[in-house]
């Protein structure tokens, strides 16, 4: 009985820290507290008067859409580039069963840069696996994108500068 009475123990310390909490706070431990929604009328807290200087630093808590990231970049800092969306790796010559490329990076119709946007499992696929080592034969680089991670525009920027 030993471990019982050690449990109930325990169980009445943390209500007494939660009854604590709330006198404290005036809130319920263990339940999010409701945050008034910003006033849009506000004037104050309008893009136009932010203080942020790069436009994608403003929600840093969102995560990114990686491919509107690619394909902006590609645009305005490549503009040498021609970026093609979901490209077949039997397009270099490979045959058999692939994964498309999310882009191919073209530079006067060749394929410079293969670009994949992979989940959190994408990786562990045979077919992936395949397609990255059909970008290897043929001597065009393939990169990475998770999904899931947050891809800030000047990262996303630098690693296809780095490749291009």
């Amino acid at each position: 009985m030993g471990f019982l009475d050690d449990l109930f123990k325990a169980v009445n310390t943390l209500k007494d820290v939660a009854e604590t909490f709330n006198k404290q706070t005036g809130g319920v431990f263990g339940q999010q507290q409701n945050k008034p929604a910003p006033n849009s009328s506000n004037p104050a807290g309008s893009p136009q008067n932010s203080a942020v200087q790069n436009p994608h630093d403003i929600y840093d808590d969102e995560p990114e859409d990686v491919r509107k990231e690619i394909e902006e970049i590609v645009a305005q800092c490549f503009p040498q580039y021609e970026l093609r969306r979901n490209v077949s790796p039997t397009t270099i010559g490979g045959q058999g069963r692939f994964l498309d490329y999310s882009y191919g990076v073209y530079l006067g119709g060749v394929p410079k840069l293969f670009i994949m946007i992979v989940g959190k499992k994408t990786t562990s696929h045979r077919v992936y696996r395949w397609s990255k080592e059909e970008a290897a034969k043929k001597g065009i680089t393939m990169i990475n994108f998770v999904e899931h991670f947050p891809n800030k525009y000047d990262y996303v920027k630098n690693r296809l500068a780095q490749y291009l």
